[in-house]
């Protein structure tokens, strides 16, 4: 169990966000943990940043040998899922195949087109850094979200496992730091066949500016390539020739970003760039119906094999599209939204991020809830199946003793390559919606005995 002495270690090793003032003087009076968590005032470029423990429960959660399995299975799956979307995107965008076009058209948006297909420098993994956010169920997790841009939150992870591990040597986990390295490896591997030599080593460059509140995760993931042997470094701007930057490992610079164009730009020739800039549509929440659509079911059969795609099916939640006058579309068939228990569902847009935009049926009124459905802006959101979990976890109490707190949980699954990195919980007591907020604990998975 993790002590008060553990948090100040975590807060000294950088298992923290940092905020700037003015994202600060939002937060500050928002509810928090109800053990204060460790704060600190840094500078950085002469501006002012406060950096806050992001707060963990006492003991990881223990994961059953079923769901280790599932966790997996689904990793396995998801490798072969990136590789037929991407595929489909790229039969679909050529414009040889109707059915496939229209997928392309639901997923990827005009203004991206043009990047959708840039070559990152290597072909396998298609996604090398897929995080899945779950729900866990008694019958297993059920993904509700689908994270493509980079390795976010396994730093944190990466640290909180092993204090969790100082205390209780016993359990199992999953190599985070292991995969990581082997999956950024292997892309730089990748590069090198096609557009490097064989006497050339990877020299990492990792995409962060030092204002970002995940500068610390991505510090941690640069220590941790270094302690493994890589040649690496933090940078804060696309690194030019001279740099001898042969992989470039990307933040949350995405498109619309200021240095998005010239990180394309830089790419294959120069460096090998992860995640490939251009295939935030592998994200889309539309995929969660395409699985199952009459018109695609029997295609994405045929190029994941009957396992993989059993593994998908058996994870995804009920998922359907507005598509005007509050018809909702499933895979099965049209239905009103008027039949449906608004309790049991949420809507949220097509893509979106942190929580943005959704609306959760059992947390807002029934007038609420029409006025959206009845309004032009609805078309197009998707419709998903809503999942009310609780769980109980050890957290710190006002007075810094352990104390049971009940809250919501999200999972989020690390699939690297075609491997579980790992899988991280968020717990949050008082809303439906989980994400960082400032009274969000952490916690890491782990299991007993062998699997």
């Amino acid at each position: 169990m993790l002590t008060q002495a553990d948090m100040q270690e975590l807060f000294r090793a950088g298992h923290v966000y940092r905020h700037s003032m003015e994202r600060w003087h939002m937060l500050k009076d928002q509810p928090a943990t109800l053990f204060p968590s460790p704060q600190r005032e840094v500078r950085v470029g002469g501006e002012v940043f406060i950096e806050e423990l992001i707060q963990p429960t006492l003991e990881p959660f223990v994961l059953k040998p079923g769901e280790v399995k599932q966790l997996r299975d689904l990793a396995l799956a998801w490798d072969a899922f990136t590789r037929a979307q991407f595929e489909l995107v790229r039969e679909g965008l050529s414009g040889s195949d109707a059915r496939l076009a229209a997928l392309a058209d639901a997923v990827v948006p005009r203004e991206q087109r043009a990047v959708a297909l840039h070559d990152p420098g290597y072909t396998s993994p298609v996604s090398p850094f897929i995080r899945l956010d779950m729900i866990r169920t008694e019958s297993g997790f059920r993904v509700i979200d689908i994270n493509t841009t980079c390795p976010l939150g396994l730093g944190d992870y990466l640290l909180l496992d092993r204090q969790y591990r100082l205390h209780n040597s016993l359990v199992n986990g999953f190599d985070a730091g292991g995969v990581f390295a082997e999956t950024v490896l292997r892309c730089f591997r990748g590069w090198q066949a096609r557009y490097g030599s064989a006497d050339v080593a990877a020299r990492v460059g990792i995409l962060i500016g030092a204002d970002a509140g995940e500068w610390h995760n991505f510090r941690i993931l640069c220590e941790e390539l270094a302690r493994r042997g890589v040649s690496v470094q933090t940078v804060a701007e696309v690194p030019g020739a001279a740099s001898g930057i042969n992989c470039v490992l990307r933040s949350q610079v995405k498109f619309g970003h200021a240095q998005f164009e010239r990180l394309v730009e830089g790419a294959p020739r120069r460096y090998a760039v992860m995640s490939p800039p251009g295939r935030r549509f592998l994200g889309s929440k539309f995929w969660f119906t395409a699985l199952r659509m009459p018109e695609f079911r029997e295609v994405f059969q045929e190029r994941l094999g009957q396992m993989a795609y059993r593994a998908l099916d058996e994870a995804f939640p009920k998922t359907g599209i507005l598509n005007g006058a509050c018809a909702v579309s499933f895979p099965e068939g049209t239905v009103s939204i008027q039949d449906l228990n608004r309790k049991g569902w949420l809507l949220k847009p097509p893509s979106g991020a942190c929580a943005r935009g959704i609306m959760i049926g059992k947390s807002c009124s029934q007038k609420k809830w029409d006025e959206f459905c009845q309004s032009p802006q609805s078309t197009g959101t998707v419709v998903q199946e809503y999942f009310d979990i609780k769980e109980t976890a050890l957290v710190l109490g006002p007075d810094g003793s352990p104390q049971e707190l009940t809250g919501r949980t999200k999972y989020g699954a690390f699939l690297y390559g075609g491997q579980v990195a790992g899988c991280e919980v968020m717990l949050r007591p008082h809303s439906s919606l989980v994400h960082g907020a400032r009274d969000t604990y952490l916690s890491v998975c782990v299991w007993q005995g062998d699997t």
